[in-house]
């Protein structure tokens, strides 16, 4: 069974609405979505930054 994201969802679609992404980069990529994701990891779980990039996995 996978994990539930609708909270990182609605982190998501905040920082959408508020444009952060946009501000990150003008464009979808690996890095952009490698920020977004310590920030959404940041806020759901706060750890250090390296903490927070020990637990993505290659694939994320």
């Amino acid at each position: 069974m996978g994990r539930p994201h609708g909270h990182v969802m609605v982190i998501l679609e905040t920082i959408k609405k508020l444009g952060l992404d946009k501000i990150i980069a003008k464009t979808t990529s690996r890095t952009r979505n490698l920020v977004l994701g310590m920030i959404i990891a940041r806020i759901i779980n706060p750890k250090s930054k390296l903490a927070t990039a020990r637990g993505f996995h290659q694939k994320t």
